[in-house]
């Protein structure tokens, strides 16, 4: 089976897409064949359901991804959405009505699809969202949000959408084949989702997923024919997280 990362355009709109044979990274978007994650269904967010949420331009909007404030100075996202160029906009559900923050400086993970964008300025008036230090059941209800593309073949959504999945065991993409793993981009711990209220796509690659306020996941690769999704475990990554930010 191939995944696909989701950081050409990504959106929230009811049923998370990933692609079955072909696993998509949930990327910022940047036009070429590759698909990216995007919250498809679902509907639009409100100013409390995520006011750390990020928007992430990438090579001068040739391409875009989602994240989250983690930490005064400091934007949490997906490996995959790495770019020439990265700025970050923060502070308001319509991206191009955000405030943009310039990156000095990225560190990466070396085993898993996150990234952390250093801004040039500490963000003192939106709270960091608040990191899990254990991963959820299975059956578990998650928030997840982005402004990917609200439909296979539409458009990035000019607003954060947000959409429910359930954490699941990851499954065959059609009968015969064997499930992939629970495994992000670069191979790192998972979270796997069924659709729900929608399904992340296209330029969703990064966007949190959430349970009871705290962020879960990192948005790293969505089916195009299950809808499934894969978030990084950000349980998995917290001690290397708090590290970095802490220095």
């Amino acid at each position: 089976m191939t995944r696909h990362t989701l950081r050409l355009a990504a959106c929230l709109i009811g049923s998370v897409a990933l692609v079955s044979t072909v696993v998509t990274q949930a990327i910022a978007t940047t036009p070429g064949p590759d698909e990216h994650l995007r919250v498809v269904d679902g509907m639009p967010a409100t100013p409390s359901d995520a006011p750390f949420a990020a928007y992430i331009d990438r090579n001068r909007g040739q391409g875009w991804c989602s994240g989250s404030l983690v930490a005064p100075q400091w934007v949490l996202t997906a490996a995959h959405c790495n770019a020439s160029t990265v700025t970050v906009t923060l502070g308001h559900l319509e991206y191009a009505k955000g405030r943009t923050v310039q990156v000095t400086s990225r560190q990466e993970s070396p085993n898993t699809d996150v990234l952390l964008l250093k801004l040039d300025q500490a963000v003192t008036d939106i709270a960091p969202v608040t990191l899990a230090t254990t991963d959820p059941a299975l059956g578990s209800s998650m928030t997840v949000l982005g402004w990917g593309k609200t439909s296979p073949t539409g458009q990035r959504s000019p607003v954060l959408r947000k959409a429910t999945m359930t954490i699941a065991k990851p499954r065959p993409e059609k009968p015969g084949q064997q499930a992939p793993d629970a495994t992000d981009n670069k191979g790192g711990a998972a979270l796997v989702s069924d659709p729900g209220s929608g399904w992340i796509w296209q330029g969703d690659s990064g966007g949190p997923a959430l349970i009871d306020g705290k962020l879960v996941g990192v948005a790293s690769l969505s089916s195009q024919f299950s809808h499934q999704a894969w978030h990084s475990s950000v349980a998995t990554n917290h001690a290397w997280i708090t590290k970095i930010i802490k220095s």
